[in-house]
């Protein structure tokens, strides 16, 4: 799975995602909303997923993640739940997108 997040200075953000499955690749998600990074964790909260508005209430459109690393191109962090997924994302151009 390959995803695209872009985190804009005003707390918005876009989330795209894309899944390969043998040589198909499918586009998975896509997902706009809010960011916010306080005490060391960062948190997504989805507003609309695929163009349609979500139940905000519900936690799956909400992730949180503890920053573990940050450097001028990289960012290592966990999800914030016990036994949480360790993930790295990387520093792209700013019109990046993907394949």
């Amino acid at each position: 799975m390959q995803t695209v997040t872009v985190l804009k200075p005003d707390g918005t953000m876009s989330y795209e995602s894309q899944l390969k499955v043998g040589k198909r690749i499918r586009p998975a998600l896509r997902e706009t909303g809010c960011w916010t990074y306080t005490n060391g964790i960062y948190t997504m909260q989805t507003t609309r997923s695929n163009g349609e508005p979500v139940d905000i209430e519900d936690p799956i459109y909400r992730n949180r993640y503890r920053v573990e690393r940050v450097d001028a191109q990289r960012m290592t962090l966990r999800e914030d739940i016990k036994g949480g997924q360790s993930s790295s994302a990387k520093k792209m151009a700013p019109n990046y997108r993907l394949p």
